[in-house]
């Protein structure tokens, strides 16, 4: 599976991606190439930065409201290699479906938190070659659910605009997606 094919594929690799690649949207616009602004940030002095805080391990808020988290550290790397500090950086935290639309209005410079590339977000924002791999699983008291046509009938929680929600509708037609 190619590494920009982000997430799952049956059970298969999947990749996880942050909108680390919407700093590619940021670059390839032509009046980013403006001498005073020359990422076509919203603010030239500040990447904004939408993220959720609950998503451990790749982005969540500490008990002091800190934001943090792998991608999250991993995007601060990045932007300090292109020469920002790390207090030019303003995470807000939302939820996860708000993410793209936000981007794509010009709430937030990039997205961060661990999210997926499919065809219908290319259409609206840019994204980052794939740096995150993992798998999806369904975990359930049932030991009698060894496969997909187990969970027939039954609930099964989803995030809402997230790949598992676009596997879950694909691949889990009989079930009660929540």
């Amino acid at each position: 599976m190619h590494i920009r094919r982000l997430f799952i594929s049956n059970r298969r690799q999947r990749v996880g991606t942050f909108i680390l690649a919407v700093a590619l949207a940021v670059l390839s616009l032509p009046k980013a190439w403006a001498t005073d602004n020359p990422y076509n940030l919203i603010d030239p002095k500040t990447i904004s930065v939408g993220t959720m805080g609950d998503a451990k391990p790749y982005a969540f808020t500490t008990a002091d409201g800190k934001f943090t988290g792998f991608d999250l550290e991993f995007f601060l790397n990045v932007v300090g290699r292109m020469g920002f500090k790390p207090d030019q950086v303003t995470f807000t935290g939302q939820e996860f479906s708000a993410l793209m639309p936000s981007v794509a209005n010009q709430r937030f410079d990039v997205a961060v938190a661990a999210i997926g590339t499919t065809e219908q977000r290319k259409k609206t924002v840019d994204f980052s070659d794939g740096y995150l791999a993992g798998y999806l699983s369904v975990l359930t008291s049932d030991p009698k659910i060894t496969s997909a046509d187990g969970l027939a009938g039954k609930r099964l929680g989803v995030v809402q605009g997230t790949l598992q929600e676009i596997y879950a509708t694909k691949n889990f037609k009989n079930t009660d997606l929540v």
